[in-house]
């Protein structure tokens, strides 16, 4: 492993992840809130149905950290090559997911939303925010999956506790120390 070589996710869990979203029909518009270094990213894109729209809400990390020349070539190179290698149209936005205009944005360019990924800021205010916000763009039967449902996360999995309310919901999680997935269906 490289040192800009970072694992964010659980592979069985997100292996998991993936099959549900395969299940998904239609999987057309797409929205990712954190994408970082596009590991889940691609994974939709490579997912997503011929000709769909993919947003990704993505604030880049400070020039100062490592991981910020590979975070900047994956919103200007390579994601869009990868939508394009597939026919898709990617929006990359790097704004702050909770900002007006970005949500404006988002609501603009996609009008539904079949898949939503939150993995954005794992404070309580800016999850519960992703939550509220682009939630109601996703149509009855879609899909939003929470990441990092794990103890060092608490606040993210407050959110999910409150959002699984009402819907039918499953966790995926391999073990509570790190990461973990809530998925619920609208």
């Amino acid at each position: 492993m490289s040192s800009l070589d970072w694992k964010y996710q659980d592979e069985i869990e997100i292996e998991q992840l993936d099959n549900l979203f395969l299940a998904l029909s239609p999987r057309r518009y797409i929205l990712e809130i954190g994408s970082m270094l596009g590991g889940t990213l691609r994974r939709w894109i490579e997912g997503a149905e011929p000709g769909a729209t993919i947003v990704s809400v993505d604030t880049l990390v400070p020039k100062s950290e490592p991981r910020y020349p590979r975070q900047r070539e994956g919103h200007d190179i390579t994601w869009p090559e990868w939508a394009h290698s597939k026919g898709h149209k990617l929006y990359v936005l790097d704004r702050n997911s909770c900002d007006s205009d970005c949500i404006a944005i988002v609501r603009r360019l996609l009008l539904t939303v079949d898949f939503l990924f939150i993995d954005g800021g794992h404070d309580y205010a800016t999850c519960l925010s992703d939550w509220q916000n682009y939630s109601p763009i996703v149509r009855k039967g879609g899909i939003v999956a929470f990441h990092d449902l794990g103890r060092d996360w608490p606040d993210v999995r407050r959110v999910w506790e409150q959002a699984r309310i009402g819907h039918e919901s499953r966790e995926l999680v391999k073990s509570n120390d790190m990461y973990g997935i809530g998925v619920l269906w609208k």
